[in-house]
């Protein structure tokens, strides 16, 4: 039986290995970034997190993760980031939104890099997304074919990571 839960976090701090544990996830399945980029509602003119910062953040994260990983059983998946059509507030000049398609690559490379550093997977969805990465009619969320194609991706790649767990426990 696979429950599927959203969690909301907006930044790496805000994780806590408690949320896991109490949910009883098997996989989290973790999609950051957008925030940290993005144009913020309530403060327009805070700066996006900068790549260094961003590595630091997502480290310190992990630390935390795997200090109280004895808590919780959950194997952390990363995602990657979503490119976001230009426009809205990604061309004015300078730029109130960060979300360009360089500087989502660059956190994306930033994420895999941690990924791997923790020897945890990570899920580059961009060869579904990156050809329609303009395509979302509100410049964040995708939609249709698009959102369904990718869903059923990290739905098989779920199924996978569970039955390798489920090999490894058997024998």
């Amino acid at each position: 039986k696979i429950q599927i839960h959203h969690i909301a976090i907006r930044y790496p701090h805000e994780l806590q290995p408690l949320q896991l544990t109490n949910r009883k996830c098997h996989v989290a399945v973790l999609g950051l970034g957008q925030w940290s980029l993005g144009r913020k509602p309530k403060n327009p003119q805070k700066p996006p997190t900068l790549f260094p910062r961003y590595h630091y953040e997502l480290n310190t994260m992990m630390q935390l993760v795997a200090k109280n990983h004895s808590s919780t059983s959950t194997r952390l998946v990363f995602r990657s980031m979503h490119f976001n059509p230009l426009g809205d507030f990604k061309l004015t000049c300078p730029p109130r939104d960060h979300r360009s398609p360089p500087i989502v690559e660059g956190y994306n490379a930033i994420v895999q890099h941690v990924a791997t550093v923790h020897q945890l997977p990570f899920w580059d969805t961009n060869f579904i997304l990156g050809p329609m990465w303009d395509s979302a009619g509100d410049f964040c969320h995708y939609r249709g074919a698009v959102a369904q194609t990718e869903a059923y991706y990290l739905l098989q790649q779920l199924l996978q990571l569970l039955l390798e767990k489920d090999d490894a426990t058997t024998g």
